[in-house]
């Protein structure tokens, strides 16, 4: 049953969502991302088929991060078993949005997350996807997020991390079922791997979502095969998934060679495996996808792997005591925020009339929506906004933003190669004012 902003669906676990492993993720995540692509096109009021921007062109959903974590391991889903899917969506701006859902078995729940922006393939090709808006006029804004929700603002900050001259990934942690990981570079393992058109394409010809984790779990495989004895089951059924974060950068084309690398793997108890695992294109380099899974090891697989440590395991007792963060938060937009000095957006700037904007007065314009969007203080005109996560989507809502409250010509593809307010101001009243 769906309505505009939510969904219910009832399931009894046969063939198609199982898996020699127990529930089968690929299902699932084909399943969520279903869901999340109904409910979106219920709220804009047409065919999944028929989503276009302001000039025509064909609109895709693009997951840039999905997130699941369970009560057990999907090896303890049978067939036969009874579940449900309860799903909401929300909103944010007109490219931004936001699935949470429930997966109810006997005795366990999967809550998961997705996020996705809209995107538009750049002369057939799939490594030219470029972020586009839809319209809203005609959706309720009863699923409208009034501030960027933190499961975006931590992705924008990853990837703003992530590809950094600077190189402060190091530095970040992500936190998944009350595990810590950092983003390492280490490379214990890598792996190439063809994309394959039968298994690994959705119907758009993209390279589907779903396939990242799956693809990620074959090439770890064949890493941690080879360091079972054959007595022991296969690592398909030693290592069953309770949890992943996926951070997705980039797509493929339809034969095109990935690499798999294995960044780290520690035992955070005697039998739970957390693991880091990044997929690159290997034609440009270009990173596509950073990947966080914790596994439930079985114990006599898990016994052999901790006294393998000269082949990969350094770590076996990395206990973490830090709570997984929330997916979203309340919202205080047209407020003031308590103990801040951010004025809300919309609220603090009124638009002149009949006098052009200085320099300065600019620069506190942008300041202020940059500051409301990502929740930041202390923003200053040469403060580099790459480092605090503001990338491509948001510098798209900034544009669209000053185009329709102050008249300005500016274009995104314009702004995306500055990296202050100051360098953003001067071309706008340079290029940009009437």
């Amino acid at each position: 049953m769906y309505s505009k902003n939510t969904s219910d669906k009832q399931y009894v676990l046969n063939m198609p969502q199982l898996h020699v492993g127990g529930l089968y993720e690929n299902w699932l995540l084909k399943e969520l991302g279903d869901v999340h692509w109904l409910m979106m096109s219920n709220c804009l009021n047409v065919n999944s088929d028929e989503v276009r921007d302001s000039h025509g062109e064909r609109l895709y959903a693009s997951f840039v991060r999905l997130r699941w974590d369970s009560s057990d391991c999907l090896r303890t889903f049978k067939e036969n078993e009874k579940v449900s899917l309860h799903s909401e969506l929300s909103f944010y701006g007109d490219k931004m949005f936001f699935s949470n859902a429930v997966v109810t078995g006997e005795e366990k729940v999967i809550n998961a997350s997705l996020f996705s922006v809209f995107s538009a393939r750049m002369d057939g090709d799939n490594n030219q996807l470029e972020k586009r808006g839809v319209s809203l006029d005609k959706v309720s804004k009863s699923g409208a997020c009034l501030t960027l929700p933190a499961f975006a603002k931590e992705y924008l900050e990853f990837k703003a991390a992530l590809f950094s001259q600077a190189g402060t990934a190091g530095s970040r942690k992500l936190t998944l079922n009350g595990e810590e990981f950092s983003f390492s570079d280490n490379v214990i393992y890598e792996k190439e791997y063809v994309v394959d058109v039968y298994d690994d394409m959705n119907g758009v010809g993209l390279l589907y979502f779903a396939s990242y984790p799956k693809i990620n779990d074959k090439c770890e495989r064949s890493y941690f095969r080879d360091r079972i004895p054959g007595h022991l089951p296969d690592w398909v059924l030693s290592g069953s998934s309770i949890a992943r974060d996926v951070l997705y950068f980039g797509n493929a084309n339809i034969d095109e060679v990935l690499i798999y690398k294995l960044n780290s793997f520690s035992f955070t108890d005697e039998n739970d495996l957390k693991i880091s695992s990044s997929l690159y294109r290997k034609a440009d380099g270009q990173l596509i996808a950073r990947i966080f899974t914790v596994k439930h090891v079985l114990p006599e697989v898990a016994d052999v792997l901790l006294k393998r440590a000269d082949e990969g395991l350094s770590h076996y007792k990395e206990l973490s005591v830090e709570d997984t963060p929330r997916f979203m938060k309340n919202s205080t937009y047209g407020k003031a925020v308590p103990g801040s000095d951010r004025q809300p957006v919309g609220l603090q700037i009124e638009k002149s009339e009949g006098e052009s904007i200085q320099h300065d007065r600019l620069n506190k314009i942008i300041i202020s929506f940059i500051s409301q969007i990502i929740e930041v203080d202390g923003i200053k005109e040469h403060t580099d906004l790459t480092g605090l996560g503001v990338e491509s989507i948001i510098i798209m809502e900034l544009s669209e933003y000053l185009n329709r409250e102050y008249d300005f010509r500016s274009k995104p593809d314009k702004l995306y190669g500055y990296k202050t307010i100051s360098e953003i101001t001067g071309y706008l009243l340079k290029d940009a004012i009437l």
